[in-house]
């Protein structure tokens, strides 16, 4: 979706694209926490996640200081796409070719097939084996399941506002930036947006404090 966007000719084009390519980014922060889980035990855990955490928030506000420094110079707007697809496909093939499988049920049917082929005994099988995969056991899981949790759990519910709370204020101050240090106060694409520094230095202290305090508890 970025790919289109830096080759757009109208804006309607970048508004549609952007969007869907939101839709598709959500997805990593649905999964993280658990491949996380099945990667490291629980005492190092909430420090990985932390680490996550601490580069989804750096990485939105270092993207307006690039960005900006990058459209100031001879290459113009469109770089900053070209640059976000170029990094996102290297980082693909580093996961496809690096990144093992995690999931404990698919990590077990793989032992199972494994067996099967070496002892010949071919009524080894794992449990993940016996589940057939629906449409609507795709949705009873992954959809209905999430919302049955959402409403009937106090803790996920205020758990999802409070992060909901969290996430608008950062993007309304993505937006408010731009508009108190470049409209206002006349300064260019790049030095204004530097003050998104303050949101960096933030972020890592409030991560050192959490990495800091999880031994406590």
């Amino acid at each position: 979706m970025q790919i289109p966007v830096a080759v757009a000719q109208n804006v309607q084009t970048i508004m549609l694209c952007r969007f869907f390519g939101g839709v598709f980014a959500s997805s990593p922060l649905g999964i993280v926490s658990s491949t996380m889980a099945d990667m490291w035990s629980a005492s190092h855990c909430i420090t990985v996640i932390t680490g996550f955490t601490l580069v989804t928030f750096v990485g939105p506000a270092m993207g307006p200081i690039v960005g900006g420094f990058i459209t100031q110079l001879y290459l113009g707007w469109r770089w900053t796409e070209h640059i976000t697809y170029i990094m996102a496909f290297f980082f693909l093939t580093l996961d496809v070719l690096f990144l093992p499988e995690t999931y404990g049920p698919v990590l077990l049917k793989q032992k199972a097939k494994k067996l099967r082929h070496e002892r010949q005994i071919w009524a080894i099988h794992a449990r993940q084996e016996e589940k057939e995969v629906s449409f609507k056991s795709i949705l009873q899981v992954y959809l209905f399941r999430l919302i049955k949790m959402l409403v009937l759990e106090p803790m996920i519910l205020a758990l999802t506002l409070y992060v909901s709370f969290v996430y608008g204020v950062v993007y309304l101050l993505f937006s408010a930036f731009p508009i108190a240090y470049q409209l206002t106060c006349s300064w260019n694409d790049g030095v204004g947006a530097l003050s998104f520094l303050g949101m960096t230095i933030g972020a890592i202290i409030g991560s050192a404090i959490i990495v800091t305090f999880i031994s406590r508890y």
